[in-house]
């Protein structure tokens, strides 16, 4: 549900998401177990921003390889190029051992960049992870991906506005052709067509 007042509700997709009271921490949440959300009216609203902030409470109950966790796109993969069908995404590439590749992928009009290796296995269960909080925040000039208020990677390599995607819906658990499916149990998922500040983030709950 969208408290917004926007109407960017988020809606099933691609099989069965669940809702389930206990499942995020002993609090509620959604289970989306081969399953995937989208955002209402957000092919054109949400398109060829120039900042970017997303914020996301959630983790993975099992590991799913090559899959989206949420974004704009219908692409996972490390060796990306800014022709691939992608405006924006967060997926997992690879979490089997001993890699652990996933993270943020951004295209924009004159470049592409992946942050995708070397991160944390917080949000993963089998390996002792659980519930955390993930923000991504772009402007051109700085891409940076923190964790639990920890920032994780930064890059001043990419800039620009970000590629312009129309036909794509803001997904979650999946591709916006309804593939590339992924597990995980998401609480809370917000989205801004900004870079916030230090004390915007903490009023997200995330301190910076």
């Amino acid at each position: 549900f969208d408290l917004s007042g926007n109407g960017h509700h988020a809606e099933a997709l691609a099989g069965a998401p669940s809702w389930n009271a206990t499942s995020f921490n002993a609090l509620p949440g959604v289970v989306l177990n081969q399953a995937s959300l989208e955002l209402m009216n957000s092919k054109i609203e949400f398109d060829g921003w120039n900042e970017l902030t997303v914020v996301a409470s959630f983790y993975q109950p099992t590991r799913r390889n090559f899959a989206t966790l949420f974004g704009k796109a219908n692409f996972v993969g490390w060796a990306g190029t800014v022709n691939n069908d992608l405006a924006w995404s967060v997926f997992s590439h690879r979490l089997d051992m001993p890699y652990n590749l996933w993270g943020p992928a951004i295209i924009t009009d004159s470049s592409y960049e992946c942050l995708n290796s070397g991160n944390t296995r917080v949000f993963q269960a089998s390996e002792d992870g659980g519930p955390g909080l993930l923000l991504l925040s772009y402007e051109s000039g700085s891409l940076s991906l923190r964790i639990n208020g920890k920032v994780i990677h930064s890059s001043p390599h990419l800039s620009g506005t970000i590629q312009q995607k129309p036909e794509l819906s803001v997904t979650i658990g999946g591709h916006a052709n309804s593939s590339s499916l992924n597990h995980m149990v998401i609480s809370e998922f917000m989205i801004f067509n900004e870079d916030l500040s230090v004390e915007d983030r903490k009023s997200t709950r995330l301190n910076s």
